[in-house]
């Protein structure tokens, strides 16, 4: 059976980064991930859609307040 994976990932999304760490900077982990993606031939598995903003308590449930003030204000600063 040839099931397809749905996949959120967008420019939006992508765009989502500050510079403290090279890894981290908006656009390239998205790049980075899509490009392996097509590397190990996931491509034609994958089905793309774009998320919904999440909410102050949508990110509650997986993070801190205090690493979230972090983000918020590193995000910020570009």
């Amino acid at each position: 059976m040839n099931r397809k994976l749905f996949l959120y990932a967008d420019q939006k999304l992508g765009a989502y980064g500050y510079e403290e760490k090279p890894w981290y900077l908006p656009g390239m982990r998205l790049e980075a991930f899509l490009e392996e993606a097509k590397a190990q031939k996931l491509w034609q598995h994958l089905d793309f859609l774009s998320a919904p903003a999440a909410t102050d308590h949508d990110l509650r449930q997986f993070h801190t307040q205090e690493y979230i003030d972090f983000v918020v204000r590193r995000c910020s600063r570009n």
